[in-house]
């Protein structure tokens, strides 16, 4: 989750049998240099894996759902968690439960202080055949407190989990890939969207496919409209197939260039830009840092 000048990562999995963790860490960008991790990081109040998150205005992030088990079925949670950054360790908090369980949930930062929870995968939606939602819940910050907008939520064009975003512009992000299904079938998605908040409802613009199929995956904005992505899984959910694929999307031009392989295969991670124009680059096992030059 990347917010001010400083990227949070948090939950995720351990090990092989997929056992939620509960760690957190946060990574300050300093200017010039390599930057540095925090110590002293708490701890989520819950292990979790398959969590969305996104930022909540000025120094404060978000979580969302995700699952307490190595089952990949989950049962997914409704739970959320408020992340607030003191610039030195920060401190975590609860906040209110969705409207609907969910794994694998996009969470879209908005101005004035607000998020969006969409779609996700929960088992079986609803006591149907679908596997995935494409319903939303609104949260915003009060000032006090983390508050969850009362009546139905937006939706997204298509229901779906395990998703990748990236916020381009205020109340604007691109989504790709994805998965989508029911509770025999399960589809790996090409599809990549321009998503714009009007503070009621979400439009969606559809754009130049991905070139292959994926869920998953990561992304930084560059310099001008360039944006970088990198990894993902070719693989439907629970089955993991990391890709080691590098890519450039150009947003004005609706197109993408292929780069060289990324240093090693990834499902997912986080791709923070920093102000000198380079993007922190976290993927399985290695940390590093893209200059596009």
């Amino acid at each position: 989750i990347h917010f001010d000048d400083t990227a949070n990562i948090a939950g995720g999995v351990t090990d092989v049998a997929g056992t939620p963790t509960d760690l957190a860490n946060v990574y300050t960008h300093v200017p010039g240099g390599v930057g540095t991790w925090a110590g002293g990081v708490p701890v989520l109040p819950a292990p979790r894996r398959e969590l969305g998150g996104a930022e909540l205005g000025t120094g404060r992030a978000m979580v969302a759902g995700g699952s307490a088990t190595t089952s990949a079925t989950g049962p997914a949670l409704d739970t959320t968690f408020l992340f607030e950054w003191n610039g030195s360790i920060g401190a975590w908090s609860a906040g209110p439960a969705m409207n609907e369980p969910r794994m694998g949930a996009l969470v879209l930062p908005a101005s004035g202080d607000v998020a969006i929870v969409v779609g996700g995968y929960n088992n079986n939606v609803s006591g149907g055949n679908d596997d995935f939602s494409d319903d939303g819940d609104v949260f915003n910050w009060t000032g006090s407190v983390l508050q969850l907008a009362p009546g139905p939520g937006p939706q997204i064009g298509a229901s779906r989990g395990w998703s990748s975003v990236l916020e381009t512009t205020a109340n604007q992000w691109l989504v790709w890939g994805g998965e989508e299904g029911d509770n025999s079938t399960h589809d790996l998605l090409d599809l990549v969207e321009l998503g714009t908040w009007n503070g009621s409802s979400i439009s969606s613009q559809t754009r130049q496919s991905l070139p292959t199929p994926q869920r998953g995956g990561t992304a930084g904005l560059l310099t001008g409209n360039q944006i970088l992505l990198l990894g993902g899984s070719t693989g439907e959910y629970p089955t993991n197939t990391p890709a080691n694929t590098a890519a450039i999307y150009d947003l004005v031009g609706d197109s993408f260039t292929n780069l060289s392989p990324s240093p090693g295969a990834t499902l997912g991670g986080t791709a923070a830009p920093l102000p000198d124009g380079t993007s922190l680059v976290v993927i399985d096992g290695a940390v590093l840092r893209f200059n596009p030059l």
